[in-house]
């Protein structure tokens, strides 16, 4: 069934979101046979993450979407839910901004040019879906951001930088982080970022 939405015609804090999100642990897909279907999707652990997600998108596009998550157990059989919102014209909006996908995500050119509230909402959409606080030397604080992408996670540390955050980028293995150590930094992220759920 062809899925009708109501594009918003600039960008809000909740667009700003979803985007952050995508270019985390959300997905735009094309599938079936001939990939003439598509849809947009997002993979958590988090319930509430989940919810929200939805939540947002009925905002943004004056949908009326249910939660309805696909549960998935891994060979650990630790689960995940897998939030799944069909549409070509949905999948074709986001494509406006950009390319997506682990590889080639890029921070939206709208986003960096965009207003300080639109730059912190897309970030705490990113690091809801890639953002952990990590505990080390068993009393030290850091917030860590982990991409395989060089190019997106540098757009993001531009980003944290607009809004005078210091931050350190990192090659490891396979991966590029983004750290921050200091304890006046951690809540300055806190208190301009931060995250929508305890972390």
């Amino acid at each position: 069934m062809t899925k009708q939405i109501k594009e918003p015609k600039s960008i809000n804090e909740d667009l700003a979101w979803l985007l952050g999100v995508i270019c985390g642990d959300g997905c735009l897909e094309k599938y079936g046979k001939s990939r003439h279907q598509y849809r947009i999707s997002l993979s958590t652990i988090d319930k509430n993450f989940g919810k929200l997600f939805v939540m947002r998108i009925n905002r943004v596009f004056k949908l009326n979407e249910k939660f309805n998550p696909r549960i998935i157990v891994n060979n650990n059989n630790s689960k995940y839910y897998k939030v799944q919102i069909d549409g070509k014209q949905l999948y074709e909006f986001f494509m406006k901004f950009g390319t997506f996908g682990c590889f080639k995500w890029k921070v939206p050119s709208q986003i960096l040019n965009g207003s300080t509230k639109i730059k912190q909402s897309f970030l705490r959409g990113y690091y809801d879906s890639e953002g952990s606080i990590n505990i080390y030397r068993k009393k030290y604080r850091k917030i860590r951001a982990v991409s395989v992408n060089k190019d997106g996670i540098k757009g993001i540390q531009k980003l944290l930088n607009d809004l005078k955050i210091d931050i350190n980028l990192i090659k490891e293995k396979n991966c590029y982080s983004l750290n921050i150590y200091k304890e006046k930094q951690i809540n300055h992220f806190n208190n301009s970022v931060g995250f929508s759920f305890k972390n």
